[in-house]
């Protein structure tokens, strides 16, 4: 089956959380139409994979030692994938099965998510908590038509090196917005932000 759609993520080191992760993909069962491209931007020692994964798994070595590298490898992921979705998210977001059926049957532009927090477990069960968060919807978790983000040619690469919090989230937005539509589709799913747990990833701030 021609793979549709490929989740993009950016990890450093985060061991235990990628674990967890790939094998949660594994658990939910991606068909053929999806891989997954994890971009392992200098872990040292470099991500290890899991015994028994069965879905397309593409794991990328990069070595940027810029202060704030995940968007620039996001764009070098954007051009190994094959998918005609582009579905962006973090190692501490948690997609759900239920955002995988979504997805599957959209067919516009861009597709955002709301999210709730929750855990992620060492038997790799997923739960929600009580922790309230503000952001409902985040501005750099999305799925986006690839065609579009090449259109847009990616994030800025400038402004991708300016450190933590850089604008370029902002900035790409802003550029979706005036270049292609200003109303995105919002998910009626909710996707998973683990909290409580930090201690399993690496935010990929080099500062």
């Amino acid at each position: 089956m021609k793979i549709k759609y490929s989740i993009i993520i950016s990890v450093l080191e985060s061991y235990e959380m990628v674990r967890r992760v790939l094998l949660h993909y594994n658990n939910i069962g991606l068909s053929d139409q999806w891989e997954l491209i994890l971009m392992d931007d200098g872990s040292d020692p470099p991500i290890q994979i899991p015994e028994g994964i069965d879905y397309n798994l593409k794991v990328i070595q990069t070595n940027d030692k810029r202060k704030w590298t995940q968007n620039l490898a996001r764009n070098k992921a954007s051009n190994i994938a094959v998918g005609e979705y582009l579905y962006m998210t973090d190692i501490d977001h948690i997609i759900t099965k239920e955002n995988i059926i979504e997805v599957e049957s959209f067919k516009g532009k861009r597709l955002k998510f709301k999210r709730q927090p929750g855990m992620i477990t060492d038997d790799i069960r997923l739960y929600p908590t009580d922790v309230v968060i503000t952001n409902k919807i985040p501005p750099n978790i999305f799925c986006i038509r690839s065609d579009i983000f090449h259109k847009l040619n990616g994030y800025d690469q400038v402004l991708c090196s300016n450190g933590k919090y850089s604008p370029e989230d902002r900035e790409f937005n802003k550029r979706y917005s005036d270049l292609i539509d200003k109303v995105d589709s919002i998910s009626d799913s909710y996707m998973y932000v683990v909290v409580g747990n930090s201690d399993l990833f690496h935010s990929l701030d080099r500062i």
